[in-house]
């Protein structure tokens, strides 16, 4: 083959390495246009409504995810108590930490509960937090109000673990208090990356 100038005289090695690299490349495209698309900012709703933060994390790590709340002037939300969702093979809940407003500002309380494994062998958890403020009369204040904490497996593998969000219950500043059932929240997600990568936090700016 020595001499031969076309195409069908390349030898099948050579022709399988360029295969393979080429979906190699392909596979790491794609893995990357995921990972932007799970963490990308999620369009706003309007106010007032709870974001949970978009995270990467290698296996092994501790994980903290934020969670913001963002609330409308005319409709201040006093209290909530919002449920997430998540698969719970590889990642454990610990605690709820706060945020930038510490104990003097509102209170919080959280706990988790986790179902026997399916069919599959697939365990969910669901995260109850409940967050008041230390002065009902003036509502939860805007911002950073916690982090959630997790563990991470060493065995987890590259996977985007879904947090979904439920609002339970959220009042007013009202006495007697009122609910508030235009309270929202946005889902967030915990991105598993493999052990050879940076994580980074999806970062939210708030406007006043």
């Amino acid at each position: 083959m020595a001499g031969c100038k076309y195409l069908h005289c390349f030898r099948p090695q050579a022709l399988e390495v360029v295969v393979v690299v080429a979906m190699a490349s392909a596979m790491a495209i794609s893995s990357s246009a995921l990972r932007a698309q799970e963490n990308a900012p999620q369009p706003a709703p309007p106010p007032p409504y709870l974001t949970i933060g978009a995270v990467d994390a290698s296996p092994g790590a501790s994980v903290m995810v934020p969670l913001y709340f963002s609330p409308d002037p005319k409709t201040p939300v006093a209290s909530f108590t919002v449920a997430i969702e998540f698969v719970s093979n590889n990642l454990t809940f610990q605690e709820a930490a706060y945020g930038v407003a510490g104990p003097e500002s509102l209170q919080l309380a959280s706990s988790v509960t986790t179902a026997v494994a399916d069919d599959k062998g697939v365990k969910r958890s669901q995260l109850r937090l409940t967050a008041k403020s230390a002065d009902p009369g003036r509502g939860l204040p805007e911002g950073l109000l916690a982090y959630f904490i997790f563990n991470l497996s060493l065995d987890a593998k590259p996977f985007v673990i879904r947090l979904t969000p439920t609002v339970l219950a959220a009042s007013d500043t009202q006495k007697p208090a009122r609910a508030v059932s235009a309270l929202s929240a946005q889902a967030g997600a915990v991105t598993v990356m493999s052990a050879d990568m940076t994580p980074t936090m999806a970062c939210f700016f708030f406007t006043h």
